[in-house]
């Protein structure tokens, strides 16, 4: 293998030929703050509750089939461990449920700390737990869901679509879309998790377990008419006694993007915490816009919003770290005057910009990227967009095929999909080819 360093790579896809464009630089640590603004034009917060004090009855409503069935109970309750909603079936081996739900909302992200309690279940007997995305439709029980299953033999995670009518009786389709490996009771290391998920009903659905991309798909067919419903909700097989589902900090946003518009192209914007650590970066397109995905955090942020042209100047700022939430937009008035700059540091983080354009130099927006190490998925983002690595480890960068539109080669005539990329110190690229 022969290694070289690259301050600009590029690959090319194509029946409809597009070029990517790929280039890393050091990380981008303010100094100071800049002179020009950055403001917030709307939030991006739909809702949120902590579900640690008591229920709040004006937002949840409580329902399921444990209200309906012969022997089944329920209850529900909230206290500063979180919302407790207990279920016990009414007969061995048959399911039932009793949840929490939300208003109608057109929201697009939505999230919830989920606890599982039970490492493992009585032989014969299930119990799972999570959260759902449900169209408002009363005579459709089409959802998504991020849930945890327990069985005899310990757990696992679970992305889930259904589709399905009520007409007297459920008759329910239901997809798995993604299941973690099976845990054993002994491991308990994956009882707790964060489940986020982003979806506009129709064919676009993204989820993350724990901060990480379970599921990535524009290709599904949802058939969740807007507005939603979001659920919380444990269901059991069990008879022999109460099985409670536990949750904490539910929020939903319009979004897990970050937009900021009138900056300058060919920058940078940042969000940097107030230890000063980079927690997501990307590149300003030609229309002076930046979109920095955030939904594999857990919301809110505390950070500040950093603007900086394509020379490293900080041409803009907030005043400091303030609250962010996914779907947030500001607008950046940038100074033509810069006291301060953002500098490349001898070692820690890298940036890695992906941008798409075709053949003829037009640029296109949406194509899949992924970023790779140690041939597990660590991130993904739709151009274009950008992640943020570690100096000194290797990284593999792949594009989907999307259409027409499939991957022929690399500019410098590399023809491997995922290139090989090793941030080096104090900046730069090795690509292995």
């Amino acid at each position: 293998m022969k290694s070289k360093a690259l301050v600009r790579a590029s690959l090319i896809l194509s029946s409809l030929v597009v070029l990517l464009s790929m280039t890393v630089i050091g990380p981008l640590n303010t100094v100071q703050a800049a002179t020009g603004t950055v403001t917030l034009a709307s939030s991006g917060l739909d809702h949120k509750d902590p579900l640690t004090t008591t229920i709040d009855t004006a937002y949840w409503k409580f329902n399921g089939s444990a209200g309906r069935e012969l022997n089944a109970r329920f209850s529900y309750s909230e206290d500063s461990q979180g919302m407790h909603i207990g279920v016990q079936s009414g007969s061995p081996g048959t399911f039932a449920g009793f949840f929490a739900i939300s208003p109608n909302t057109t929201a697009s992200l939505y999230h919830a700390f989920v606890t599982l309690s039970y490492p493992s279940m009585s032989t014969g007997e299930t119990f799972n737990t999570g959260i759902y995305v449900q169209t408002w439709d009363p005579n459709s029980i089409n959802y998504v869901g991020c849930v945890v299953q327990s069985t005899s033999s310990g757990y696992f995670w679970v992305v889930a679509q259904a589709t399905g009518f009520v007409q007297g009786i459920v008759a329910l389709q239901v997809t798995i879309l993604y299941q973690s490996q099976t845990y054993p009771p002994t491991d308990t290391t994956h009882l707790n998790q964060d489940c986020t998920i982003i979806t506009n009903g129709s064919n676009y659905l993204k989820v993350y377990i724990g901060g990480a991309v379970v599921v990535n798909r524009k290709d599904l067919n949802l058939n969740m008419a807007s507005p939603f419903n979001a659920y919380l909700e444990p269901q059991t097989t069990s008879a022999s006694s109460m099985h409670f589902g536990t949750y904490t900090n539910y929020y939903s946003t319009f979004g897990e993007n970050v937009t900021v518009s009138n900056a300058p192209p060919g920058g940078t914007v940042q969000l940097v915490d107030t230890s000063n650590t980079v927690l997501a970066t990307a590149p300003i397109t030609s229309t002076g816009t930046a979109v920095l995905p955030v939904g594999k955090y857990h919301l809110p942020l505390t950070a500040s919003v950093n603007v900086c042209d394509s020379a490293n100047n900080l041409v803009a700022s907030t005043s400091g770290p303030i609250t962010i939430w996914g779907g947030n937009k500001y607008t950046a008035s940038p100074t033509t005057t810069p006291s301060s700059t953002c500098s490349p540091s001898p070692a820690g983080q890298s940036k890695i910009n992906v941008n798409t354009v075709n053949s003829v130099g037009v640029p296109l927006s949406g194509m899949f990227t992924t970023l790779w190490q140690n041939g597990v998925q660590i991130a993904s983002c739709f151009s274009p967009c950008g992640f943020t690595v570690t100096n000194g480890q290797t990284y593999q960068v792949a594009v989907a095929d999307f259409g027409m539109e499939t991957f022929s080669h690399w500019s410098d005539g590399t023809t491997t999909r995922d290139g090989g990329i090793l941030p080096l110190v104090p900046s730069g690229i090795g690509l292995t080819t």
